[in-house]
């Protein structure tokens, strides 16, 4: 936003607002009588969803009108202001959207999400914890068997078959 011309107050107005993730309303981020509560009002009404797509308050860009005319900046209007920032939007939302599918749904190996090796990694330290006495006499091989820096070390397929065992 500070890239696009926009005054300090609204800049840091927008960026606690995105940085609350839609948990709490604009206008409990202003004073009732800053000069922004109007457009916190409006966006408020707009919604944190939206505003991730681009839409902002028509109140938004004629706050900027005047501040963007006093500036003199050649080719800069509201609108064309307006439209930077509804881009600007979009493409963080993009990317968040990118990062997320990449942790979630992204297979580096044998066919499992990175959040699935971190469970079974997880869950293999868990039993790794364990002494033998904590098992029952039948199941104490499994903890004295085996070289557990391997194992460790190893395919997460091995860590879930020890882990069945």
């Amino acid at each position: 936003m500070q890239e696009n011309h926009t005054p300090s107050d609204i800049t840091a107005l927008y960026t606690e607002y995105l940085s609350e993730c839609g948990s709490t309303t604009m206008t409990s981020l202003l004073a009732p009588d800053s000069p922004l509560y109007a457009i916190a009002r409006i966006q408020d009404g707009i919604g944190f969803d939206n505003l991730l797509v681009g839409r902002l308050p028509r109140a938004l860009i004629q706050h900027m009108s005047p501040i963007l005319n006093a500036k003199d900046i050649r080719g800069v209007s509201a609108e064309f202001w307006a439209r930077k920032l509804s881009r600007e939007l979009i493409v963080f939302t993009h990317k968040q959207w990118t990062y997320r599918n990449g942790v979630v749904h992204y297979c580096p190996s044998e066919n499992m999400t990175v959040s699935e090796h971190e469970a079974i990694d997880e869950q293999l330290q868990s039993l790794l914890s364990l002494t033998p006495n904590d098992l029952l006499p039948q199941h104490r091989h499994l903890l004295t068997a085996e070289n557990f820096t391997d194992l460790a070390s190893g395919p997460s397929v091995e860590k879930l078959f020890w882990m069945a065992e």
